[in-house]
């Protein structure tokens, strides 16, 4: 229980707009829980677009939280600039849904952070549209299946054959976060990893096996007729011509509070037009794989009333909680026991989805690795809408890239706090 003396707690969660009565949610959730305990909470809700530059003055301003939520790629960093409190091992739930979101809470030995919510890279499709030109899901479960459904549909629609105008893939090229998150699994399952960071030189976009995937991405890009014009469309404008306006056969997103209302049966929970199926990531050589990422949340390091941010903590990741947030929010909880109390069944699928996720490594300079990656990506597929595969242009493209991100590792970049 809390101490008997009065608490006073700052407490930064990361929220979007439209999850403003999540806000309020959680407000009233821990004012009622601790309506009898003398403790005072400064709620603070902030965009995942402001939460970086605002956690780190405040901590250099000697003002942080005592409680923050963070993304899963930003532990080990903030974990570096010794910002994170360790936290005790024995009083936290370890019932992970997949191995690595204990990984990537632990950082030089410690437990640095608690999983809170997964984040989850999907494929999913139109079923009516799949039905219409009787597509089975077996028949998309290798790379081989899945171009060929592509290269269906896009010639059906080309001779006319259909009164649906619809283009088979509705992927974004810009140069954003999701497009690493969307993509990767395609060079997973093709047998690419990351090398070891700590080791440069490496190689990371003119590895055989990069060049593999992108010669595939290429080609259902061109098998499937694309205009150039919507992989320079903004990943969210695509997001909604998938979901509501009908514009798209396969969509890869990890946009949980979509999927949550295209798996939920209700009429009152489901504002979206069409039917829609989650399916895995099309198998390449070496399986079938999902990015996973999410929130965790930690403990600032100086906090001077650590037993309160640990009692707070294991109410954050309860049952009762967590089930709450499922049907507030829509996020997907990290813990096993959570998905037997849903009443989702569908759901489950998203479990053991997780369950084959992989993550991107633990590393201080991730920040910057990541927005490299995703630049470079960018360019490459940007320029193979053009020629189709990869020629020596593009090669020199993704030598320069993987330069570039080499050079990160002789830099200085200070993260210590």
């Amino acid at each position: 229980m809390l101490p008997r003396k009065t608490t006073k707690l700052k407490i930064w969660l990361i929220s979007d707009a439209v999850f403003w009565r999540s806000d309020i949610y959680i407000v009233n959730y821990f004012d009622k829980l601790f309506e009898n305990e003398p403790l005072t909470v400064e709620w603070r809700f902030i965009p995942w677009s402001n939460v970086w530059v605002e956690l780190v003055n405040a901590f250099k301003a000697g003002e942080p939280p005592d409680i923050f939520e963070i993304g899963s790629s930003w532990v080990a960093t903030l974990a570096e600039m010794n910002f994170l409190l360790p936290l005790k091992l024995d009083i936290f739930r370890k019932d992970y849904v997949v191995d690595w979101l204990e990984r990537i809470s632990i950082y030089k030995g410690e437990k640095v952070a608690i999983p809170w919510y997964v984040d989850l890279g999907m494929l999913t499709a139109r079923k009516d549209i799949l039905d219409l030109f009787g597509i089975s899901t077996g028949s998309l479960k290798d790379w081989e299946g899945f171009y060929s459904s592509c290269k269906n549909v896009a010639l059906n629609v080309l001779k006319g054959d259909s009164e649906l105008k619809i283009l088979p893939l509705g992927f974004s090229y810009r140069p954003e976060p999701s497009l690493l998150h969307n993509m990767i699994p395609f060079f997973w399952s093709n047998g690419w990893k990351f090398p070891d960071l700590n080791n440069p030189p490496f190689k990371i976009f003119s590895d055989e096996r990069a060049i593999e995937t992108f010669n595939y991405l290429a080609s259902l890009w061109k098998v499937s007729l694309m205009p150039k014009t919507i992989a320079y469309t903004n990943s969210f404008i695509i997001q909604e011509g998938f979901f509501r306006g009908g514009n798209f056969l396969y969509f890869v997103t990890h946009w949980s509070p979509d999927i949550i209302k295209m798996l939920d049966n209700r009429p009152e929970m489901n504002d979206i037009k069409f039917p829609f199926i989650v399916i895995p990531y099309p198998e390449g050589k070496y399986g079938s794989f999902q990015w996973g990422g999410g929130s965790y949340l930690a403990v600032n390091s100086k906090t001077k009333s650590k037993d309160a941010c640990f009692d707070f903590l294991i109410h954050f990741i309860s049952d009762s909680y967590l089930l709450e947030k499922i049907k507030v929010e829509s996020r997907f909880p990290p813990y096993k026991k959570v998905y037997e109390k849903v009443d989702i069944p569908s759901l489950l699928q998203v479990r053991d989805l997780i369950e084959k996720s992989k993550t991107y490594p633990s590393h201080p300079l991730w920040f910057i690795i990541e927005k490299f990656m995703t630049d470079g990506m960018s360019e490459i597929l940007w320029y193979l809408t053009d020629v189709g595969e990869v020629d020596e242009e593009a090669l020199k493209i993704a030598e320069k890239w993987d330069s570039l991100i080499n050079e990160i590792f002789t830099t200085d970049w200070g993260c210590h706090g």
